[in-house]
């Protein structure tokens, strides 16, 4: 597992996401996943903004996702504060299908993931550089998911020389 662990966190972008997801491994016992009561935000207090917790509801055959609590920085990126809010009442409806699958994915498979996804929002794109993390319950069903979003222009990038993108 150790090996797959280290193949995931190259996969990451960010030097953000790399800590939050060291502090998320270092919360793992041996192939068990943490619980929400094994995070601390003050393990990760300096990008607390752009972190969310997801909670992961099952119900006649299907998983609905609503943001327990989201960062300040993610209410910019989003326009609107989603803390309490579905993923359908967050998202239009393509990109809701997106959202339902990466996280259907990460819950079945109960492992990390990330990538990234280009957005246009009026006249500028961005890319939002995603990762999520399972959270398991008593029963270690994944409940939760520890989740950091980064939103950068893509003329920022450009001239950052960012050409490196996380795939799923």
């Amino acid at each position: 597992m150790a090996q797959i662990e280290s193949l995931f966190r190259n996969q990451l972008v960010l030097d953000n996401q790399r800590a939050l997801f060291d502090y998320w491994q270092s919360k793992c016992s041996g192939d068990s996943l943490p619980r929400r009561s094994d995070i601390c935000p003050s393990g990760f207090v300096s990008y607390l903004t752009n972190v969310s917790l997801i909670d992961v509801m099952t119900s006649a055959n299907k998983r609905q996702y609503s943001y327990r609590l989201a960062g300040s920085s993610l209410r910019n990126y989003f326009g609107q504060e989603v803390t309490g809010k579905s993923i359908e009442e967050v998202f239009d409806p393509d990109d809701c299908r997106y959202w339902q699958r990466v996280l259907d994915v990460l819950v079945e498979r109960q492992k990390p993931s990330c990538g990234s996804v280009q957005c246009n929002s009026g006249s500028s794109q961005h890319m939002q550089f995603w990762v999520r993390l399972p959270l398991v319950d008593e029963n270690g069903s994944v409940n939760m998911i520890l989740s950091h979003d980064i939103s950068s222009s893509l003329s920022a990038m450009s001239e950052g020389g960012l050409n490196r993108v996380a795939i799923v």
